[in-house]
């Protein structure tokens, strides 16, 4: 199923491509100076900006998502393929370690 505001399905928007490109500046602007942004709004293949980043092995984007509690860490996508899954599909062993970290902090707290 896809994702739809107002009975829209949902393109990448702003927030995914800042993320899946690492323009972190953007990034950070979208997500303090918007009241709008919703940081862990799905894209029509189900990912996340969060998603994006791990995919495209943005490591300064995926920690600063990760600070966010609005944030889910291991959101599944139309595939069943969380952040963690392309980070390991990556063969990323630095965002295997913030997403790992990430998740295991918010089981715990």
């Amino acid at each position: 199923m896809k994702d739809t505001v107002n009975g829209s399905q949902i393109e990448p928007v702003g927030l995914h491509l800042t993320a899946r490109y690492e323009l972190l500046y953007l990034t950070e602007r979208f997500l303090v100076e918007r009241d709008d942004v919703e940081a862990d709004l799905k894209d029509n293949d189900g990912r996340t900006p969060l998603s994006r980043a791990a995919w495209g092995v943005r490591e300064a984007v995926v920690k600063l998502l990760l600070e966010r509690y609005d944030v889910e860490a291991d959101s599944k996508d139309e595939h069943s393929w969380t952040p963690l899954w392309w980070a390991e599909e990556k063969d990323q062993d630095a965002i295997l370690l913030l997403l790992e970290t990430g998740l295991s902090n918010r089981r715990t707290g």
